[in-house]
């Protein structure tokens, strides 16, 4: 059984290489990186490393042959809300698309496990979405996420390729530097906001959790061909999670509240400010309805059909986070 993966180097990436060590031999785990250098610790341990970029379709096509996996864990994108369209699409849809050709040209019998977001859906409170909601974005990344799935859902219903999709909502573990590491920072600054009293629901997956879904795909190839599966650890408001990481650092903060509809008005005179003088604001509408209203996803599907069940709790998720910051110096 050979596994490849890219976007390996990343948070979630990372993560799957490790899942992945416990189950296969080096040999048989294959990495798409953009240099070397990064991954020395993984070169030393037998596994096979090529430079290269999924934009590149040349280049893709001669790794992809040589190596010749079984399976192609597709977690490389551009996560940033900030990006431009055009960056976006080119990476997270066209790269797909490009590793889908080679599929298709070399008629291998691959298998494509593509990581997408939870975020394709629609923004809805009330209801806990399931794999059946039409699709309904907010933002750029998301609409690079939602092109990069209809690439694969044409060539499944084609019957060109065999491929399952993953939705995982927030991703919370080790290695974040950026949803994470972005709350703690502003909660630590005092200019993290309660929305709503922070009453919102969020759904969050650990990442090893993440990974583990990865191995029971691999194990059910048959079972989760041409399917979608939302993925979930647990649900916590924005208040608990912030209640945590302030008793956990033992930070002394008066967290300032917010009504919606306000705190949505400024972020919107924010994006526009960011716009005039070309800077990234952490505070956008995208952002505002993500920390002010639930969301919340049926994960029942791959729980039901490949026996997904979430191994870390929220508390044991915040600790670990904390604890790998406070190792880099992070907070």
């Amino acid at each position: 059984m050979k596994v490849f993966v890219t976007g390996g180097t990343g948070f979630i990436g990372s993560h799957i290489i490790e899942c992945l060590e416990k189950e296969y031999t080096p040999a048989d785990i294959g990495l798409l990186v953009r240099r070397k250098e990064k991954v020395k610790d993984l070169i030393s341990k037998g596994m096979t490393i090529y430079e290269g970029d999924i934009t590149n379709l040349d280049n893709l096509f001669k790794i992809l042959n040589d190596f010749n996996p079984q399976f192609i864990i597709h977690a490389a994108a551009i996560a940033d809300d900030w990006a431009p369209l055009s960056e976006l699409m080119k990476v997270n849809a066209e790269g797909t698309s490009n590793i889908i050709e080679v599929m298709i040209k070399s008629q291998s019998g691959n298998h494509l496990i593509h990581i997408s977001s939870s975020g394709v859906y629609p923004r809805i409170e009330g209801v806990y979405i399931s794999e059946e909601m039409r699709y309904g974005p907010q933002g750029n990344y998301h609409k690079s996420k939602v092109a990069a799935e209809k690439y694969i859902k044409q060539a499944l219903l084609a019957k060109k390729i065999r491929a399952t999709i993953l939705r995982p909502p927030n991703v919370m573990g080790p290695r974040d530097t950026t949803q994470m590491a972005k709350i703690v920072n502003a909660i630590q600054n005092n200019k993290f906001p309660l929305i709503r009293k922070g009453r919102a629901l969020q759904t969050w997956v650990n990442v090893e959790d993440l990974a583990h879904a990865i191995i029971l795909i691999i194990k059910n190839p048959d079972v989760a061909n041409g399917q979608i599966y939302n993925l979930k650890s647990f649900e916590i408001s924005v208040k608990e999670l912030y209640d945590q990481i302030v008793t956990s650092l033992n930070i002394k903060s008066s967290p300032k509240e917010y009504p919606y509809k306000l705190a949505y008005s400024i972020g919107y005179l924010s994006e526009i400010l960011s716009k005039i003088t070309k800077k990234k604001s952490t505070l956008n509408r995208y952002r505002i309805i993500k920390f002010g209203k639930d969301r919340l996803f049926d994960d029942s599907k791959i729980r039901n059909e490949l026996g997904y069940s979430p191994r870390i709790s929220a508390e044991e998720s915040i600790k670990r986070t904390l604890e790998w910051m406070a190792q880099m110096d992070l907070l």
